[in-house]
């Protein structure tokens, strides 16, 4: 098998196929480990992205002359079955923020909903991405928990995951704020700190875990009195929030990290409500025809030849 790239779903790939001959890999035998994926458990997007890394390798071992032919195309994968979406509308959203101002993690919070990055991305986040002057914001990392390593820095997932996010003025102050409470932080913890010049750390400056952070997030949420989300879905409010007040697809796309405006669609096109409202008010103003009393209307003929 041709070399694959390291990723947590890499590892659903080498154990089972990794040894196999390319000559001797077929589509049934693909086709089946996918289901035996499904099986132990790993979800119908899971077994997608293991489909993918596989699939480009195998092109990757075509175009190096290893392989005459990709025995992942053609692959029937799982139904992605969306579950209903859950968010917080603009009301929840600024109760919950007035709530949370005095938790440790009121600008990771506000970040979060601001940009709809992930919670990987964003406690990856270094005080070198940020760009005071252009207030600009670069996404080039992610920490993930690795079995046996614990948290780690990894490059983002795809190409468009690596990315750069125009901030607002009133969040840049935010991020500012973040900086006295980072410099704070070190000077508390002194010789126990350990440097990674992150942008929300741990208290001793390590990457910070999930537990008190989904502990205080819960808090807040129940203060706040709004309807109880995961973390993740702080994603789908800042989504939701930005389609829903006419900001572009293409722009909420690229903001998000999607590689393809059709992704962005297939996950939140059915919470567009708005947009659609508006769209089929202007389509009535475009299409209508204006009303006409054809009775007012003389009737015109045509000039006989021998009158011309």
């Amino acid at each position: 098998m041709p070399k694959i790239p390291f990723s947590p779903e890499a590892e659903h790939i080498k154990p089972q196929i990794g040894k196999i001959k390319l000559r001797e890999l077929r589509l049934d035998r693909v086709e089946a480990h996918y289901v035996a994926l499904q099986k132990n458990g790993l979800s119908p997007r899971g077994v997608r992205y293991v489909h993918s890394i596989l699939h480009k390798s195998l092109n990757d071992a075509i175009r190096r002359g290893f392989a005459t032919y990709n025995a992942a195309h053609g692959a029937i994968l799982p139904r992605l079955d969306f579950k209903e979406m859950v968010f917080l509308d603009a009301d929840e959203v600024l109760q919950f923020l007035i709530t949370a101002q005095e938790s440790p993690y009121h600008a990771l919070y506000t970040l979060a909903i601001k940009t709809g990055m992930r919670k990987g991305e964003l406690l990856a986040l270094k005080w070198t991405d940020v760009n005071w002057q252009s207030g600009t914001l670069r996404v080039q990392r992610q920490v993930q928990r690795i079995r046996g390593q614990g948290l780690v820095f990894r490059p983002p997932k795809t190409r468009a995951g690596r990315r750069t996010i125009q901030l607002g003025e009133k969040t840049i102050e935010i991020l500012r704020k973040q900086l006295e409470q980072c410099d704070l932080l070190r000077n508390l913890a002194r010789d126990g700190w350990e440097e990674h010049n992150l942008i929300f750390p741990s208290t001793v400056g390590t990457p910070l875990g999930s537990s008190n952070l989904s502990k205080d997030f819960k808090a807040q949420l129940e203060k706040a009195g709004v309807k109880k989300i995961r973390f993740h879905d702080l994603r789908h409010t800042a989504a939701s929030l930005m389609l829903n007040h006419n900001v572009p697809v293409i722009v909420v796309s690229k903001i998000l990290g999607h590689s393809k405006t059709s992704t962005t669609l297939d996950i939140y096109g059915h919470i567009m409500p708005v947009m659609q409202e508006e769209a089929a008010r202007i389509m009535d103003e475009i299409v209508t025809p204006i009303p006409v009393n054809f009775g007012e209307i003389q009737e015109v003929r045509a000039p006989k030849w021998n009158q011309i």
